[in-house]
């Protein structure tokens, strides 16, 4: 069965590529699709136990079965490697973020704001993409 892997970072610096399309057993689960990748790619053998696995855009176990034309994510970890990550499909708020992340030994908290500007080096922006 055909699947479509999507990589980021230090994942997709290791392979090479952003997006591949894999032939995979039938059935197999997430744990095993990594083997599999490590197999092909041993760098990656030290980011397995930080990765986070994603299918159709839900985070799933190691133990998840995948189907036919699943979206298969492999996200490392963001900011660093820290526990405490937020994906959203609306917008962040300033104030929540420095409540969750505020503490009173801490001096200061650094953010980055982008925003799309409207044109860049003569052409029209349309939207930014970040990736790490």
């Amino acid at each position: 069965m055909k699947i479509r892997l999507r990589l980021f970072a230090s994942v997709r610096e290791i392979v090479g590529d952003r997006e591949l399309v894999l032939e995979v057993p039938q059935g197999i689960k997430a744990a095993a699709l990594l083997e599999l990748l490590v197999s092909r790619y041993p760098r990656l053998q030290g980011l397995v136990p930080c990765l986070k696995i994603a299918v159709n855009q839900e985070y799933v176990e190691g133990g998840h079965v995948l189907a036919e034309g699943d979206e298969v994510a492999l996200i490392p970890p963001v900011s660093g490697g820290v526990d405490r990550y937020e994906v959203a499909e609306t917008p962040l708020s300033l104030d929540a973020l420095c409540a969750a992340i505020g503490q009173p030994a801490a001096g200061a908290i650094a953010t980055f704001l982008g925003i799309v500007r409207g044109v860049s080096r003569g052409r029209q922006v349309h939207y930014l993409e970040y990736d790490a």
